[in-house]
């Protein structure tokens, strides 16, 4: 199964395999699951036996607080990479620019980037998913591990 997002010029798709990103008007990027530390979706979600919801944490704002996702549809899918280097190895042309514009390194505990892990983040709408977001949530969760990035 395969599922894709579209906006504007950036096509992401996801299947059992791999992340791929392809630009218009030319130029692909496929990073492997086994390259991905960990993807972090936010609003945080967990799985129920009625489909995905978001993590509640007891605040008393949260009766209040509506997330992109309630609002607008918009889901933020960071995707850790364990080291950015074979991505930008491989990536030329237009390809390579946009990887190099959009892959932030991470910092270590006293702020200093790290040489390999970095990470790429996707602005994800329901309305423009090709299937439905608990179908991706499932697809994220079966190919890799959801975990929390603090900025």
């Amino acid at each position: 199964m395969s599922i894709g997002h579209s906006r504007g010029p950036l096509k992401v798709s996801f299947d059992s395999d791999q992340l791929s990103i392809r630009l218009w008007p030319g130029g692909a990027i496929s990073i492997p699951w086994s390259e991905v530390e960990f993807v972090c979706p936010t609003p945080t979600l967990v799985r129920s036996k009625d489909g995905w919801t978001r993590e509640s944490h007891g605040l008393a704002i949260e009766s209040t607080f509506k997330s992109t996702l309630e609002t607008h549809g918009l889901l933020v899918l960071e995707v850790v990479l364990r080291d950015r280097r074979p991505v930008l190895a491989r990536t030329t042309g237009r390809a390579g620019f946009w990887v190099r514009q959009h892959i932030r390194p991470l910092l270590d505990a006293s702020d200093r980037p790290q040489p390999d892990q970095s990470l790429i983040s996707f602005g994800l709408y329901r309305r423009s998913l090709s299937g439905s977001l608990d179908e991706l949530l499932d697809l994220l969760l079966a190919t890799s591990r959801f975990d929390l990035v603090c900025h």
